[in-house]
C-alpha cells in the first residue's frame, strides 16, 4: 500500500473515532439534558394529578391552591420537556389573594402543549393557554422540583378565567364556576378572605 492510501486510510480511520467521540459526548449531553427535563415534567405532571382532585366548592378550591391571584401574561414561550411541549407563561401579578408573592411580581405558570420549532403538542382541549390580553383570576399550584415561582393552574379549567366587566370568565360550566361567575371581583375576593380568616377591610396586596 503506497503511502498516499495510507495517509487516506488513517485518515479516514481518525475522523470515525472523533466523530464517535463525538457521538459519545453528545449522547452523554442529551441524556443528561433529558433527565434534567424529565424531572421536571415529573413535577408538572404531579402538579397536573392535583387536577383531578378538583374542587367542588369555593372554599375547597382556596384551600388546595398554593398561590391566588389576579395578573397578566407579559411573555411566553414553548419548552421540550421529556419529550412534550410545553407553555410555560410569565404573569405579572396585579393583585395578590393568597400567597407569598407581591404586586408587580413575576411568576411562571405553566401549559400542557405549545409550538417549539414546528414541532405541535396540542393543549388540553379544556385548558387552553391564556392569551396576552388578560387579566385573569388565577388559582395556582406550587410546582414541586422547579424554583420557586413555577406554577400550574389548579383543577384545569376552574382554576383561572380572564376578568371581563369586573367579573370572572370561566370556561367551565358546572354549579360552582355558575355561582362564581355571578359574583363581581369585589365578592370574590370578600369570599376569598372569608376562608382565609381574614377581615373583610384588610386590603389586598
Amino acid at each position: 500500500m503506497d503511502r498516499k492510501k495510507t495517509r487516506f486510510l488513517v485518515g479516514a480511520i481518525v475522523f470515525v473515532i472523533v466523530m464517535g467521540l463525538m457521538g459519545v459526548g453528545f449522547l452523554v449531553r442529551y441524556l443528561e439534558h433529558r433527565n434534567d427535563y424529565m424531572d421536571q415534567l415529573n413535577a408538572i405532571q404531579e402538579g397536573d394529578a392535583l387536577w383531578a382532585h378538583g374542587a367542588n366548592t369555593l372554599e375547597e378550591l382556596v384551600g388546595r391552591s398554593d398561590l391566588i391571584v389576579q395578573g397578566r401574561v407579559i411573555d411566553y414561550w414553548a419548552e421540550d420537556e421529556g419529550g412534550l411541549v410545553f407553555t410555560a407563561e410569565t404573569v405579572k401579578v396585579q393583585k395578590v389573594m393568597k400567597g407569598d408573592v407581591a404586586v408587580g411580581d413575576h411568576i411562571t405558570v405553566y401549559f400542557t402543549g405549545g409550538n417549539l420549532d414546528g414541532w405541535v403538542n396540542r393543549p388540553l382541549e379544556d385548558c387552553p393557554i391564556m392569551d396576552m390580553r388578560g387579566p385573569y383570576m388565577l388559582f395556582l399550584v406550587a410546582l414541586e422540583g422547579l424554583p420557586e415561582g413555577n406554577y400550574a393552574i389548579f383543577s384545569g379549567n376552574l382554576g383561572y378565567g380572564k376578568i371581563k366587566d369586573d367579573r370572572v370568565d370561566y370556561l367551565r360550566t358546572d354549579e360552582l364556576t355558575d355561582r362564581l361567575k355571578e359574583l363581581t371581583l369585589e365578592e370574590l375576593s370578600q369570599e376569598i378572605r372569608k376562608f382565609l380568616n381574614e377581615k373583610s377591610d384588610v386590603p389586598l396586596k
